[in-house]
């Protein structure tokens, strides 16, 4: 393994080697000129060597260049989180999150059918017991929290199941079909289904339709360089 040097170290690295030859020549322009401030020995060998070959270096931009890649997709673009102070200063990083084009949506990489994949952000995260909207036990519903919402502030679009196993986990996605006015719903009790009211929970039962497809989303691959 290799470490990786920035652009700013390579070329110092490259002019140290010269920087002893420089000292040299501008010794032996000052005893030419009789003057040590005028060859530039009171600044830094390198620095002196970098204005002479008439070369300007930022640091700061020298140390972005190295952070990374940030580069869009066919359909995947990394979102990006700005910060912008009263002085002008600004700074700009990936929030973690992408927009997927197809599907209209934010998306976040996480486990689905033992791949990684851009899953929707707008979620309603459910690893409970399942309810159900009537007496016969068959509408499943969920349970959206109030504070589960979306980037835009909107109430959660899906329902997310997950399941673990060892490290990993696995989440499936299921879009929100309706909602209930009252939690008065029903729950399995062995093989009976039972009425249950929780009127006090701070959120809404809700429908959901079929699973979406996790291939409809796109696959993540990370590496470690």
């Amino acid at each position: 393994m290799h470490s990786k040097m920035s652009g700013l170290g390579r070329v110092v690295a490259l002019l140290v080697g010269g920087a002893s030859v420089f000292v040299a020549c501008a010794a032996e322009k000052a005893v030419d000129t009789g003057s040590r401030a005028d060859a530039g020995l009171f600044d830094s060998p390198v620095d002196s060597l970098l204005d002479t070959l008439g070369i300007d270096i930022d640091p700061a931009k020298d140390a972005a260049a190295d952070i990374g890649e940030i580069k869009p997709g066919t359909r995947l673009r990394p979102r990006l989180r700005v910060n912008t102070g009263a002085d002008g200063s600004i700074v700009k990083a990936w929030a973690g999150t992408y927009w997927d084009d197809s599907r209209k949506e934010e998306c976040g990489p996480r486990g689905a059918d033992g791949k990684v994949r851009c899953l929707p952000t707008s979620v309603a995260e459910n690893t409970g017991g399942v309810y159900f909207a009537e007496s016969s036990c068959t509408t499943p519903l969920y349970y959206r929290p109030k504070t589960a919402c979306g980037s835009d502030g909107t109430p959660a679009k899906y329902i997310a199941l997950n399941t673990y196993s060892g490290c990993g986990a696995s989440t499936k996605v299921f879009p929100i079909a309706g909602t209930l006015s009252t939690w008065s719903t029903y729950i399995k009790s062995g093989t009976t289904c039972v009425l249950t009211t929780s009127a006090g929970l701070p959120g809404d039962a809700v429908t959901v339709g079929a699973e979406v497809a996790p291939a409809d989303f796109v696959e993540i691959a990370t590496t470690i360089e």
